[in-house]
This record gives C-alpha cells, sequence and structure tokens, in this order.
C-alpha cells in the first residue's frame, strides 16, 4: 500500500484529489485549458501521472470537475444571503454584490475557461444548465417585488452583472464597481415598472 498522508486512505485520497484539482485550478488560471493535463497536475503536486488517473481519467474530466466545483461554490454563497435579505429589493441587492464580491475572487474565470475549452456538447449543455441555476435566487426576488416583466428584468439584472464583471476583470475595483452597479440598478429597478406600464 502506498504511504498515505492521513489517519485513513479515504481521507488521504480526498485530500490528495484536492490538491489536484488546487493545482489543476492554478494552472488554467495561469496557462489556460489546454495546459491542464494528468501529468502537468500532477507534477504540480509531486504525484506521477499513472497516479492521477486514479481521480481523473482524462483532461476532460479535470476541467469539467473544476467547472463544476467554481459553480457549485458560486451557487452556495448568494442564496443563503438572498434567503436572509428582509425584502426582495434588497435580496437583489445582496444577489448583485455577493455575485460581484466572488467575481472579484476570480471564480467565474474557471467556468468561463473551461466553457471554451472545446468540451463535448453534452457537457457544455450540463455546465449551462448549471449557469442558468446560479441567477434562480435573482429572478425569485425580481418575482417578488410585483414586476410585471420579471423575466425581462431579471435578464436586465444579469446584463449588468456581466457588464459589471468585465470591468473588474479590466482592472476596476470591485467596490467601486458594486458601488456603481448597485446605484444604476437602483434607479432602473425603480423606474422599470413604473415606466412600463406608461408605455403600454
Amino acid at each position: 500500500m502506498p504511504r498515505i498522508s492521513a489517519s485513513t486512505v479515504a481521507e488521504h485520497r480526498a485530500r490528495q484529489c484536492a490538491d489536484l484539482l488546487t493545482a489543476a485550478r492554478t494552472i488554467l488560471l495561469q496557462e489556460g485549458a489546454h495546459a491542464v493535463t494528468p501529468a502537468a497536475v500532477g507534477r504540480r503536486i509531486g504525484l506521477a501521472r499513472t497516479s492521477v488517473y486514479k481521480y481523473f481519467p482524462s483532461s476532460t474530466e479535470i476541467l469539467l470537475r473544476l467547472a463544476e466545483d467554481a459553480l457549485s461554490t458560486w451557487e452556495s454563497r448568494p442564496r443563503p444571503a438572498v434567503e436572509g435579505a428582509p425584502d426582495p429589493h434588497a435580496a437583489i441587492e445582496v444577489f448583485v454584490r455577493t455575485s460581484l464580491e466572488m467575481a472579484d475572487d476570480g471564480e467565474h474565470r474557471v467556468a468561463a475557461t473551461v466553457a471554451a475549452a472545446g468540451l463535448p456538447d453534452s457537457r457544455l449543455r450540463e455546465l449551462g444548465e448549471a449557469h442558468d441555476r446560479l441567477f434562480e435566487p435573482l429572478r425569485a426576488a425580481v418575482r417578488q417585488t410585483g414586476d410585471p416583466y420579471p423575466d425581462v428584468t431579471s435578464t436586465f439584472v444579469q446584463g449588468v452583472l456581466d457588464g459589471a464583471v468585465r470591468l473588474i476583470d479590466s482592472g476596476e475595483t470591485a467596490q467601486s464597481v458594486n458601488t456603481h452597479a448597485l446605484a444604476f440598478l437602483r434607479h432602473g429597478l425603480t423606474r422599470a415598472a413604473i415606466d412600463v406600464h406608461i408605455n403600454r
């Protein structure tokens, strides 16, 4: 039996898997998806390529696990904060603020880089569905505001988030972007339902 670095084999395997994913994430963000291979990831932590195969049989599986973990983390952080908000408008703001804080941490770049790596269509669809689920707390909060067109408004809010993330990626501070995005959304969400009713 190979030497283990934990009290049980299961703990050792879990720790080694986590170390592999940490190494793979670093390679992905520094060098791109093409550089994430079992050999390269194993080399980072001193593990032979054949041993890496016991955890991940291919580069594709490593990339998919990275994207799944990033999306799972993204989904788990805003949801409890949104659910604890005192009202729907506060929930929307919490969702935006938390999402941009996570963007500043780089979580979105993991999933985005993997999605652009030329994976099989069926797996890309799975990632797309998981990505869409991230916005369900936002859509639920918008519906609770009484907005007559919640799907439209939710799409607009997502557009603001996408633009805000690009600003953070370009070097703007997350705090500044957060402040401007929330100010913009406060005005837009206040006026949107009124203006739609007036103009129809």
